[in-house]
């Protein structure tokens, strides 16, 4: 038990910021967008909402970033 009532809570490790990071490099990457745009900063902000939510699988991550 980690003693953190929910998901958003947890502190990010290492092995997350780089699996983050990935995702998101490959995702901007994908629909062409300049990193400081607004459309990337959305995509980021999801991208972690989905992390903290509880989806933590490097797969289901990119799959739920395809249909953001």
């Amino acid at each position: 038990m980690s003693g953190f009532g929910d998901f958003h809570q947890l502190p990010l490790k290492p092995e997350d910021l780089s699996t983050l990071q990935r995702i998101f490099d490959a995702e901007v990457d994908a629909r062409h967008l300049p990193v400081g745009s607004e459309q990337a900063e959305d995509l980021a902000r999801k991208l972690l909402e989905l992390f903290q939510s509880g989806i933590r699988r490097e797969d289901a991550l990119r799959e739920c970033m395809k249909a953001a």
